[in-house]
């Protein structure tokens, strides 16, 4: 877990200083894995690999949407 955190947190930093996240401090390190949690139970239940579909969905309908409300707080 704590690997996982520190990649997307590498990512997320890079984000905020492109000016994508507000408030880096406000996203906590639950939502921050999410991305990676989401991918690896499609991995585990469905025994093959994640589709870029799934992934794009992940990302854009899950995980963007949720860091923007999270940064509106």
């Amino acid at each position: 877990h704590e690997a996982n955190l520190k990649v997307m947190r590498t990512i997320l930093q890079k984000a905020a200083k492109r000016g994508e996240i507000i408030q880096l401090d406000k996203i906590s390190p639950r939502i921050m894995t999410l991305p990676i949690d989401l991918e690896r139970h499609e991995l585990f239940f469905a025994y093959e690999p994640v589709s870029e579909e799934t992934l794009i969905e992940i990302v854009d309908d899950i995980f963007l949407p949720l860091i923007a409300k999270t940064n509106k707080k």
